[in-house]
């Protein structure tokens, strides 16, 4: 007989998101039912599994040993796409409460996101319905999970009409739990298994659980070097986008030379010009050769002035990119780092399930 496990969200579609982490997870060796914040009280089971916003409030209804709290995060490409919008512009993070939109801006210190003006929309608690719309006319962009602020969501349901001409929304893609909260639900799993005595269960399962955690290894290994090669890659861009910016300070050098040059032709040519018109009749050949020197110098200088437009704003781009590079490429550091914890608690994992097995045995 599978353990049982009720997972608990705000919503039908949030308990199913932490569903669909539970059963990648674990597979069939636990059976889950989903409940919402109104009905979960009622319903019986092993494990009780919730989003780490509500853990203190679980472990008081159920006790500690009941409970397994998940902290679930966006995927590194949402956060990419918030190191892309432009430094000062003002952000609203768009979710049911603080405790969710603070996951949020925990992953913005960590990947040093701080050129931003944000502010957080908790529609849940916030009982002040104006200073929310206040929030959300202002905001530029709003961000937040598929949930609340994708099509059809509560964000354009009920607010939509708050919301500014030119507002962009950037949605989170499906989330996934962090290592750390996984690795504390697998052992406790494992841990009331155990202590319910399913030892026949646990042979055949602790075997699958074995399978996939090499698999997950191998996955490890791939995704870490294509993280490093990533970091990698953006430190390239990085040096060349500098490289090019010297380029460009070096050409500026150039054209001031250039200006310099076409300056004094146009001095010449209005010397030549004030000569040949006091030779008279003698010197009117001269006077148009003097006249085609300073358009000549004329159009030299608004070449230069042209050139020069240019040059700044390819400085201002290569400005961009780097500044989008650096923060891409911290990331994708962070996440190594992350991929490394990974790595190291699916070792941890084996360990237990091989231990399991030689105490089922």
């Amino acid at each position: 007989m599978s353990l049982k496990l009720v997972v608990v969200g705000p919503n039908d579609s949030a308990a199913y998101e932490l569903e669909k982490v539970v059963i990648s997870t674990l597979g069939d060796l636990v059976v889950t039912q989903r409940a919402t914040l109104g009905d979960y009280r009622n319903t019986m089971a092993d494990i009780y599994v919730c989003y780490s916003t509500r853990e203190k409030e679980f472990i008081n209804d159920f006790g500690a040993e009941k409970v397994c709290a998940i902290e679930m995060r966006a995927p590194a490409i949402f956060f990419i796409q918030i190191a892309k919008i432009p430094a000062g512009e003002s952000v609203v993070i768009f979710n049911n409460n603080q405790g969710g939109a603070d996951v949020i801006l925990k992953y913005f210190k960590e990947y040093q996101i701080n050129h931003i003006n944000v502010n957080v929309v908790a529609f849940e608690t916030e009982t002040r319905e104006e200073l929310i719309r206040q929030k959300l006319s202002c905001a530029k962009y709003i961000i937040g999970n598929e949930g609340y602020v994708g099509k059809g969501s509560l964000l354009f349901s009920k607010y939509g009409n708050s919301l500014g001409s030119d507002h962009i929304v950037i949605a989170s893609p499906p989330r996934e739990g962090t290592p750390e909260s996984i690795s504390r639900m697998a052992k406790k799993v494992i841990f009331e298994a155990q202590k319910q005595n399913k030892n026949q269960l646990l042979i055949k399962q602790s075997h699958r659980i074995n399978e996939a955690i090499n698999n997950v290894a191998a996955t490890v290994e791939e995704l870490n070097a294509s993280q490093e090669e990533l970091a990698a890659t953006m430190q390239a861009v990085t040096e060349l986008s500098s490289q090019a910016i010297k380029d460009v300070k070096n050409t500026h050098k150039i054209l001031d030379i250039i200006r310099q040059i076409a300056k004094q032709t146009n001095l010449l040519g209005l010397n030549a010009a004030i000569e040949a018109a006091r030779a008279g009749d003698q010197g009117r050949g001269f006077s148009v050769v003097a006249e085609e020197v300073r358009k000549l110098s004329v159009q030299s200088t608004d070449a230069v002035r042209s050139i020069n437009l240019t040059l700044d704003q390819m400085n201002s781009s290569f400005g961009e990119v780097i500044s989008n590079t650096q923060q891409t490429a911290i990331i994708a550091q962070e996440n190594a780092k992350a991929t490394q914890s990974i790595t190291d608690m699916v070792n941890e994992l084996q360990q237990v399930s091989e231990e399991m097995i030689r105490s089922s045995q």
